[in-house]
């Protein structure tokens, strides 16, 4: 049963993918690394809990086929926020992140000078 779980694990991996836009945070990437920590001898892997391991395959499975996302679907939104889901993807981006620490590394007085400063114009 351990060698037919581990070759799910692998169709799952094949088909979750990698986001170049998340080095380091990317799902697909972890869920690679723990199938690779908990079969370490690949399919003749002993596993303890097989029932727990069924269940997070199938878990993940659901996920990786948005299962939730179709059959709630919504057309308007894609958030609470307000955002597309692309909006969102480019928001959670590695880069994008990177860009906020960056302004939160900055200080008070610099965080208020870059939302609140705009040109005065004289008026006569």
């Amino acid at each position: 049963m351990a060698a037919h779980l581990y070759r799910r694990f692998l169709r799952l991996c094949e088909i979750w993918g990698l986001d170049s836009t998340k080095k380091g945070r990317d799902l697909g990437q972890h869920i690679r690394e723990r199938v690779t920590q908990t079969f370490v001898h690949g399919e003749v892997t002993k596993v303890n809990n097989l029932e727990e391991c069924v269940e997070f395959h199938e878990s993940l499975l659901r996920l990786a086929n948005n299962y939730y996302g179709k059959h709630y679907q919504r057309h308007d939104i894609s958030s609470a926020s307000g955002l597309t889901a692309e909006e969102c993807r480019m928001i959670v981006s590695t880069d994008s992140m990177k860009q906020l620490a960056h302004i939160e590394e900055a200080g008070m007085i610099d965080r208020f000078k870059t939302y609140f400063s705009s040109p005065v114009t004289e008026q006569k």
